[in-house]
């Protein structure tokens, strides 16, 4: 969600609301962003909404309630183990090695899915962010670190209960889209608009830009301030061993010299004049990091791949040969080969020593979206809108329709045995599906001669093509005809977590305290804004007749602003209009609890 003041968000707490009762919301949270003299509504919308913890200091004028899309345990909410999943698109996936998959999504939320059982359980829902959740990536079993369109970047328990160790904010200008972590060193980078890249060290819990930002922002960001360096804070120290305390021996500085102040204010000054001399450069939606952190490739909308040395922070070299965007990346470990996938229906192989691309697949007729790759490189997975997913052996050069998702696919991530693919769908703007295709054992056909091993199929065969992008085939019949030799997309999935309704619609009632919402079911529910609660479900109803059902002769100024961008009802204050209405018990239709 973009704020046209541009500030940050910060939470305040979470309600957890018994399962038990059918017109409780399966999601509530309240951020604060009340300036200090508004702490009288603060308290007062907090003790209302059932939140006992402790509130932090405000600083900025804006502040939203999200409440939740889903109404109850009739949907599988959470305290429940339901399986229904999350009520917008899937935007991210990642697996442990433990069997979890977590899930990303555009409903601002991230969920642990336990997988050990016959399906997938909801185990934990980490909740902080505002707006769209663009990336997940993994370090380890036991830090998972995320990025969204509200400009930060979290890092979290991945086995707790969905705590958020550390928040990186003011480190982006503009929408934060995609992550990559390198376990061994302890390092994770993130990108977006702008062409900003950003450093973290998760033991200092610091961050350092590798790039600042440039040009304009497309979603209209807050202008050119340098990121700031994010100190460590106690919930890091404690998180575990990824998480240090702060600088040498331990001992941390909340109050550095001014002097070291001027001299990093000056330097960032320098790094921002020579890029704004060289030109603004394309947005990067796409990141891939070598475990030792030595290699940074960014994927941009120039068609380019960007590789860095994040110890120097010097480029590395350029890769040239995609005609569009480049939306997804992938590295070795070794940091020898590096997988593309863009928007000109291409996926191309490079070899990072030769600095040349050695292998090109045109299978997808659409842009391609997303990968997954075995750990040793040997199968790899594309995806995207075209709906299709294909696995190939690389150096077989063999292919396989693996499956065909309800929509675009979104995103991939193979289970840790590579036994289950899982995929993420939209097949329409207001739904979210998860489903796990199985993958089969390749069959034998390795020559006896050794070497590269081509099919003889037409189809397979001129869809491995050279450098050239001018050779590479469309002819969507020769796919059609791999997909009837050699396919097991009509298997269907072996698991799918379907997704929640979302709210689609919203009228503010007069007296401004209940507000009538209309999921993508076409039900239709009132909600108390004060209580954060549904206090009267209708079904499947006409919101515009209900409305007019609903209307009082009553006349109280608005004090707040609503809207269901994520799928969920939001309700934004901004002092002093939020002050600026008020309600008597005896003329109200509800009495306030």
């Amino acid at each position: 969600m973009q704020h046209a003041s541009g500030r940050g968000l910060r939470q305040v707490g979470n309600t957890g609301w018994s399962s038990d009762t059918f017109h409780q919301p399966r999601d509530y949270r309240l951020i604060n962003q009340l300036p200090f003299d508004a702490h009288v509504m603060q308290g007062s919308m907090m003790a209302a909404s059932g939140y006992r913890g402790g509130a932090s200091a405000a600083s900025s004028f804006d502040s939203a309630l999200y409440y939740g899309g889903g109404y109850g345990s009739g949907y599988g909410g959470f305290n429940g183990g339901g399986v229904f999943g999350h009520c917008a698109g899937v935007e991210a996936l990642a697996t442990s090695s433990s069997g979890q998959l977590f899930t990303a999504s555009r409903d601002s939320t991230i969920r642990r899915w336990e997988l050990g059982g016959g399906r997938p359980a909801c185990a934990a829902r980490f909740e902080g962010h505002v707006d769209w959740v663009n990336g997940l990536a993994r370090v380890g079993d036991d830090v998972i670190v995320s990025c969204s369109s509200d400009r930060t970047v979290k890092i979290w328990r991945a086995g707790g209960a969905g705590e958020c160790v550390h928040t990186f904010a003011d480190v982006h200008s503009d929408y934060v889209t995609c992550v990559a972590a390198a376990e061994q060193a302890g390092l994770v980078a993130s990108a977006g608009l702008r062409s900003e890249v950003v450093l973290y060290d998760l033991q200092a819990m610091r961050a350092t830009p590798l790039r600042p930002p440039t040009g304009g922002g497309a979603s209209g960001g807050d202008g050119g301030g340098a990121p700031r360096e994010n100190g460590p804070s106690a919930a890091a120290a404690a998180a575990g061993s990824y998480f240090g305390a702060g600088g040498p021996g331990g001992a941390q500085q909340p109050y550095p010299h001014p002097q070291h102040h001027q001299q990093q204010h000056h330097q960032q000054q320098q790094q921002q004049q020579q890029q704004q001399q060289k030109g603004p450069k394309g947005s990067i939606y796409a990141l891939a990091m070598n475990p030792a952190g030595t290699l940074l490739a960014t994927g941009t909308t120039e068609s380019f791949i960007r590789v860095y040395d994040p110890r120097t922070h010097a480029k590395a070299m350029k890769l040239k040969g995609h005609t569009d965007n480049v939306r997804a990346l992938l590295m070795n470990d070794a940091g020898t080969l590096l997988l593309s996938a863009s928007s000109d229906d291409t996926v191309r192989l490079w070899d990072m020593r030769q600095q040349r691309c050695i292998q090109t697949l045109a299978l997808h007729t659409d842009s391609v979206w997303c990968l997954a790759a075995s750990p040793d490189f040997g199968t790899v997975f594309s995806g995207g809108r075209d709906r299709r997913v294909f696995r190939t052996h690389l150096a077989r050069r063999e292919t396989q329709l693996l499956a065909q998702a309800e929509g675009p696919v979104r995103a991939m991530a193979l289970s840790g045995d590579e036994a289950r693919l899982w995929v993420s769908s939209c097949p329409t703007s207001v739904s979210a599906r998860v489903c796990a295709y199985d993958v089969p054992a390749w069959p034998s056909q390795q020559p006896a001669g050794g070497g590269l091993h081509v099919q003889r199929s037409a189809s397979l065969s001129r869809s491995f093509l050279g450098g050239s992008p001018a050779l590479r085939l469309r002819q969507s019949s020769d796919l059609s005809g791999l997909a009837e030799e050699d396919s097991g997309a009509d298997r269907g999935p072996a698991v799918t977590i379907p997704g929640a309704p979302a709210l689609v619609a919203y009228r503010v009632l007069p007296d401004k305290r209940h507000v009538l919402t209309q999921d993508s079911g076409g039900a239709v529910a009132r909600w108390d804004v004060l209580s954060g609660a549904i206090v009267e479900s209708y079904g499947r109803a006409d919101i515009v007749e209900r409305e007019r059902a609903l209307w009082r002769p009553v006349s109280v100024p608005s004090w707040f602003t609503t809207d269901v961008k994520l799928g969920q009802l939001a309700v934004h204050l901004e002092a002093p209009g939020c002050f600026a209405a008020e309600a008597y018990a005896p003329t109200s239709r509800d009495s306030i609890q």
